[in-house]
């Protein structure tokens, strides 16, 4: 055997475990996506919805937002062209389920997230609308707070927040570099 030979049977074992690793990755890929798709039937059936294929593409286009998403930015964002109304009449129905949840983000329009997402909170830019995820772990202590204080309330059942504020992009441009920054972290702390 030639040492081309040799070279080129290394080449080969080397791009057969490379498409074995491809292989691999995509059979992941294709699983978590297939999970997702059931996990959503799932909740739709439990909503007592039926999972119809509109339903399930406003939820996957929900789960790969990375923020909150008006109605129209839902319909623009799937994969097919869809009717506003249907669109509209879908995100409803889901709303009224409980699946989806309205976000407050003062854009004069309501904005939807998954229901079932993590626990976090959004801090928006009063300036240029810029949205950013909040993770606050402390906010069962916060609510047991507000019910010990609470005069007529037993349990609180879901909540949202929202912090308005000025990014420090925005603040950069209005010569406020250092705005947004919190050297007294005490306050945060408490909850």
């Amino acid at each position: 055997m030639s040492d081309s030979d040799g070279a080129s049977i290394s080449i080969l074992i080397f791009l057969s475990r490379e498409v074995k690793l491809i292989a691999n990755k995509l059979q992941l890929e294709y699983d978590s996506l297939m999970k997702k798709l059931n996990d959503f039937k799932q909740t739709l059936h439990k909503g007592g919805l039926k999972a119809t294929s509109a339903r399930v593409a406003i939820l996957q286009v929900l789960q790969a937002s990375k923020k909150p998403m008006s109605a129209q930015a839902i319909a623009e964002a799937l994969p097919h062209s869809a009717d506003q109304a249907t669109v509209y009449r879908t995100v409803r129905s889901l709303k009224d389920k409980g699946i989806i949840i309205p976000i407050d983000l003062r854009h004069n329009h309501a904005h939807y997230e998954l229901a079932n997402a993590d626990d976090h909170h959004h801090i928006v830019c009063l300036s240029c609308g810029k949205i950013e995820n909040v993770e606050h772990h402390n906010v069962s202590a916060m609510e047991r707070t507000i019910l010990q204080s609470a005069k007529h309330f037993a349990e609180i059942k879901q909540h949202t927040l929202e912090f308005y504020g000025i990014c420090r992009a925005c603040a950069k441009k209005r010569g406020n570099p250092l705005s947004g920054h919190f050297h007294d972290n005490s306050a945060l702390n408490r909850f």
